[in-house]
């Protein structure tokens, strides 16, 4: 069985994991776990940072399924959460959506990026990445989110549903 990328062989009363749904919802557990433990250590870092602000868990819980339904990387995991705290940094501190974008895109594309060439990808995956080519990749996604995102609150500021500066 293949699980968080490792290889273990299981005890006979464990068959059942080998299977597709099986190894699903071991790997959804595992994941759930790992996301709860770092979420509470970034709850802890969010809450002497920014003063009785709150993480918010979209990107953890978005992460968790990408991962369990094999859609996603571990690499998923700094990218959405490092971003969207520094988004929320940002925002808090220039009250405006432009700086949750900035935030978001040096969060994500230079930061997350870090994260995942030097400890995730050799901790989680057993392998070393190129700092670069990850950069580059982060940074474009999280660019076009960030356009794409900017443009969604404008559009929803102009039909009068959220109030955006």
């Amino acid at each position: 069985m293949r699980l968080v990328g490792l290889d273990l062989v299981l005890p006979k009363w464990l068959n059942w994991a080998t299977t597709p749904l099986g190894t699903l919802l071991v790997n959804f557990f595992v994941w759930i776990v790992i996301a709860l433990i770092v979420y509470y250590i970034l709850i802890r870092i969010t809450w002497r940072v920014a003063r009785r602000s709150r993480l918010r868990i979209d990107d953890l819980i978005i992460g968790i399924l990408r991962n369990a339904l094999g859609t996603g990387t571990v690499l998923a995991f700094p990218g959405g959460m490092i971003g969207a705290f520094l988004a929320g940094i940002f925002y808090r501190y220039s009250r405006n959506i432009y700086g949750a974008a900035l935030g978001e895109i040096i969060g994500t594309g230079l930061l997350a990026a870090l994260v995942s060439a030097w400890i995730v990808a050799p901790a989680f995956m057993k392998k070393t990445m190129a700092l670069g080519s990850l950069i580059i990749a982060f940074s474009g996604s999280t660019l076009l989110g960030s356009i794409l995102g900017l443009v969604g609150l404008k559009l929803l500021g102009r039909a009068g549903f959220v109030e955006s500066k």
